[in-house]
């Protein structure tokens, strides 16, 4: 809600996370389609769906980085795309090395927005705590929320 709010970034927060670490989710049932190499070392591919429209759009550098992918709509126009850029070495916890973008753009044609995303510094632990997703909200009682949930329910007062 608050990418909603702040940058007109419409997506889902699953999506939003993807997008964020480099690693969109693919779509179900899309089929590999229109493979492309480059004489840079890039490759780029599309999926389709069942009735061949494009649907999705990966492009990876020499290195096998994603560097710019696109989403669209069921009659092929652009949802959202997403360019990836300025790759650092991070330390994961386990000791591995990963190559992560530091610099996102993301495009929304339907809203009209762009936003640009710099990570001025970057931690990726193995495993991240269930409170880290928890959202609670300020200034309500548990007496409260007990309260909205009975007026919510059509038990309360």
């Amino acid at each position: 809600d608050i990418l909603w709010r702040v940058a007109r970034i419409d997506l889902s927060p699953e999506e939003a996370v993807g997008l964020l670490l480099g690693a969109p989710s693919a779509q179900a049932g899309l089929s590999v389609a229109e493979a492309v190499a480059f004489r840079d070392g890039r490759i780029a591919f599309t999926r389709l769906d069942a009735q061949n429209v494009h649907r999705e759009r990966y492009v990876f550098d020499a290195l096998g980085r994603l560097v710019e992918t696109d989403r669209m709509t069921v009659l092929g126009g652009l949802i959202w795309k997403a360019r990836y850029s300025d790759f650092q070495s991070v330390s994961r916890s386990g000791g591995e090395t990963i190559s992560f973008a530091f610099d996102i753009e993301l495009d929304f044609p339907r809203v009209e927005a762009h936003a640009e995303l710099a990570f001025k510094q970057v931690s990726l632990p193995e495993k991240l705590p269930d409170s880290l997703f928890v959202l609670q909200q300020v200034g309500m009682s548990e007496s409260g929320l007990a309260a909205g949930a009975d007026l919510f329910a059509g038990t309360g007062p």
